[in-house]
Parts: C-alpha cells; sequence; structure tokens
C-alpha cells in the first residue's frame, strides 16, 4: 500500500486488523498503543477526519487533539455521516485539506525560531465497511 500512494508510511492500522469499526474506542486504542510503542505520546497526536459521529466526538473523549475538516459549504447537516449525539468543538475547525497544509505551514515556520525539524504524517486509517 505504502508504494502505491508514494509515500512510506510508518505504521498502518485496519479497522479489520482490530475487529472494530469507527467509532468504537477500541479501534483508537489500539492506534494510540502502535502509536506509543513507537515513541509518540498522545499529545503529539492530531487526528484529521470530516466525520463528527465516527471520529471527532470519539478522538475528543480519548483527549486527542483534532481537526475537523468540514466541506459542507455552509450546507446544513453532515453530509453522508449520521449526526453526532453532541457536537464537539474539534482543536482546529477548517473547510479544507489545503486550510490544514497552511496551518502546518505556518506552525512549522512558527516553530522554526524555537526547534528545527520536519513534519510527517506518521498514520493512516483505512476504513472497511464489514459486508
Amino acid at each position: 500500500m505504502s508504494s502505491s500512494v508514494g509515500h512510506p508510511f510508518d505504521t498502518m492500522i485496519c479497522s479489520d486488523m482490530v475487529g472494530a469499526n469507527k467509532p468504537d474506542p477500541r479501534l483508537f486504542t489500539q492506534v494510540l498503543k502502535r502509536l506509543k510503542s513507537q515513541g509518540f505520546k498522545q499529545e503529539e497526536i492530531l487526528h484529521v477526519a470530516q466525520s463528527q459521529f465516527h471520529d471527532i466526538v470519539p478522538v475528543s473523549k480519548l483527549g486527542w487533539s483534532s481537526a475537523w475538516i468540514h466541506r459542507r459549504f455552509n450546507r446544513p447537516g453532515f453530509g453522508a455521516t449520521p449526526a453526532p449525539y453532541r457536537m464537539v468543538k474539534p482543536t482546529f475547525n477548517l473547510q479544507s485539506l489545503n486550510e490544514l497544509v497552511d496551518l502546518l505551514h505556518k506552525q512549522l515556520e512558527d516553530g522554526r525560531q524555537k526547534r528545527e525539524g520536519t513534519f510527517s504524517l506518521r498514520v493512516t486509517f483505512n476504513h472497511t465497511e464489514a459486508a
């Protein structure tokens, strides 16, 4: 998979590997275990997603930072995903992945005076639906 998308991911976890689909907390707990085993801290995780129901609500319960990509373009509702039982305020509320890239570049530039470093994506979710 890594070679087909042209980026060498350090970690990939599929819902089939865990036996649970989003928004089940077992999936996110397994991701956290895997990342911690690779030396990451929970406060270093930024979960990026478009679904309040499947992503933002469960990761907020676990104390993760989140970026909600809300692509509704001022239309009401939640598109194809269920409405959450309660809305959760994400760490970042963005309209597109382009905004995320701009935000990350700005944070990298702001942080460059303090430390030199690079940003890389370290994990991805592959979501599969059970038949």
